[in-house]
């Protein structure tokens, strides 16, 4: 055998050592558990000196194929972006609807469970995606990203090592699952399911008279959406929620199992472990009795709520329906009669 190709095995044999290395450093770190180390500081750094003795190791061989060290350089890059691919691949949860339609008593509910992180919400996503949103409308402003070199594969990678550096920020320790929740991310479904192929999204539905009574009485501002008005905020559940339903849609008609799935908010209150036990099948993931005593969990148990979210303070107590319907008596009756007329979708959706 010639010396050139005793070389070249040579050079084989300890790059491929040397991967055995990186991805021990690297897969293995879901068993760490420290509650004072940076984990993402960590993992980045096991990935950076993997890398560097790797090529320390090449540059220790004395040859002068200068492509074949190109080459092998470039397959040890592809290695270290194994970790990206791998989060991107995950099956992230998201949950979203029409605010004051119980997402937070979702992601919350799913935050008890052992093996789900799911923080409070971010803000910055929702906006981030209705960015995205605007640059595909627009021929001009992709093609202005293309001759920049970022197209869209290249700005949904770099949208999903963020957004999981956000949803890392937010959990403790290595979680299986992680969850977001921002109430409008399911209208951006399309964008996220092109971000993570493998997301799946629960889409929390309340009756728009009960939305627009919390939204009007608890004073939650809304862009765009005049407050005051009864009929306005109704008229914006009708739209918004139409659409989330109409991306719920999309993405279940895409592929050969449901990815999204429509939780009506009164059937969680009333059946409540029902509907939490359809709501772990359409994920797939075992259950947990914890998720029936959230309120346990509730900042010492490791579910962490917002001061600033609206819906805290009631969730942090367990299930009570007695207000379910509060907004029957409390709403105008003028408004009441026109409610059907004004929003459509309620009909549809089976609300009389």
């Amino acid at each position: 055998m010639s010396p050139v190709r005793i070389k070249r095995r040579y050079i084989i044999l300890v790059v491929g050592v040397g991967l055995i290395i990186l991805f021990a450093v690297t897969q293995f770190r879901c068993y760490e558990s420290s509650d004072d180390t940076n984990y993402d500081i960590l993992k980045f750094e096991r990935e950076l000196i993997a890398r560097n003795f790797l090529i320390e190791l090449l540059n220790d061989i004395d040859t002068k194929d200068d492509s074949y060290n190109s080459d092998v350089i470039e397959l040890i890059d592809r290695v270290t972006q194994w970790n990206v691919n791998h989060d991107i691949m995950r099956q992230i949860i998201f949950v979203g609807g029409v605010p004051r339609s119980g997402t937070t008593l979702m992601r919350v509910l799913l935050d008890a469970h052992k093996n789900i992180s799911c923080g409070q919400e971010t803000r910055i996503i929702p906006r981030i995606l209705k960015m995205i949103s605007q640059w595909n409308k627009s021929s001009k402003e992709v093609q202005r990203l293309d001759e920049a070199s970022l197209d869209e594969n290249a700005i949904n990678r770099v949208m999903g090592v963020m957004f999981m550096q956000i949803f890392r920020e937010q959990s403790e320790g290595t979680p299986e699952h992680f969850c977001n929740k921002d109430p409008f991310n399911l209208a951006h479904i399309h964008d996220l399911e092109n971000i993570f192929p493998n997301a799946k999204f629960i889409l929390m539905i309340r009756d728009g008279r009960a939305v627009t009574h919390s939204i009007t009485t608890r004073g939650v501002t809304i862009s765009g959406v005049d407050i005051r008005s009864e009929e306005k905020v109704l008229g914006f559940w009708n739209s918004a929620c139409e659409n989330m339903i109409r991306e719920c849609s999309y993405i279940n008609h895409k592929y050969a199992h449901p990815h999204c799935l429509e939780v009506f908010y009164e059937k969680l209150i009333s059946d409540t472990e029902r509907e939490l036990k359809r709501v772990f099948t359409f994920l797939d993931i075992t259950w947990d009795n914890r998720i029936l005593h959230h309120e346990q969990l509730v900042d010492n148990g490791g579910i962490k709520l917002s001061k600033l979210e609206p819906s805290s303070k009631q969730v942090s107590k367990a299930i009570y329906n007695e207000s379910l319907y509060k907004w029957r008596s409390e709403l105008s009756p003028r408004f009441l009669v026109k409610a059907h007329e004004s929003a459509p979708l309620l009909a549809r959706l089976g609300y009389t």
